[in-house]
């Protein structure tokens, strides 16, 4: 039985490093520089080229994948203390929360970072039912995913950092500003067109439950 010769898959995710990008573009810069003259070959040249991207990339994707493992691990302990030190007596419950909060956010990055390269192996070594399903998830994810919003300003923002930070202040002030007196809240309800019971059927459900039902 021949083994199969494992397929390099990009991270996509790397391309929007910009370490990284200043790497690739040094990276490039100097293959071109020291094999300008020593190719046999254009196609020779682009070859090895093709290479050196690949092996940055390698890399540069083992790095991220090391480091969220050593910093998942490291959470992992000091959470564990937390905890033990709560338990004791002498702990803080809001350290724990924080550090609970802290390994949810580095799991789901180390989660996603897999994520991407098995649903690109299955794009290039899956069947015809995985490629299919691969590119049904592929397109829930991109209905699900917020490119860019527009601000109260009139600006545009397409930076994860920046539309967290959007919505973040966006809730904030929405629940520190002063709730709407019923009055309102009725005048909201009756204007919005919201699924809702009918009378009839309210009723139904609000009549006290009698033997034979049960039996």
């Amino acid at each position: 039985m021949v083994a199969r010769v494992p397929t390099w898959c990009l991270q996509p995710s790397l391309l929007w490093d910009p370490p990284f990008r200043a790497e690739l573009a040094e990276g490039i810069e100097s293959y071109f520089k020291i094999n300008a003259k020593s190719a046999s070959s254009r196609a020779v040249e682009w070859d090895g080229h093709k290479v050196v991207i690949r092996g940055l990339c390698m890399s540069a994707s083992g790095g991220v994948r090391r480091t969220l493992i050593t910093e998942l691990h490291g959470v992992e302990e000091r959470l564990w203390e937390a905890e033990r030190r709560v338990e004791g007596g002498g702990g803080d419950m809001k350290e724990v929360t924080e550090l609970k909060t802290q390994w949810t956010e580095t799991d789901a990055r180390l989660r996603k970072f897999y994520y991407r390269h098995y649903t690109a192996r299955m794009h290039a070594e899956g069947d015809r039912s995985s490629i299919l399903l691969s590119w049904l998830v592929k397109g829930e994810q991109q209905h699900s995913t917020i490119n860019a919003i527009r601000l109260d300003t009139g600006g545009i923002v397409n930076t994860q950092r920046e539309i967290n930070e959007a919505f973040r202040q966006y809730y904030a002030t929405l629940y520190k500003a002063d709730p709407l007196s019923e009055e309102q809240l009725r005048e909201f309800l009756q204007t919005s067109q919201l699924t809702c019971l009918m009378e009839a059927q309210l009723l139904d459900l609000e009549k006290p439950i009698v033997m034979d039902e049960i039996q």
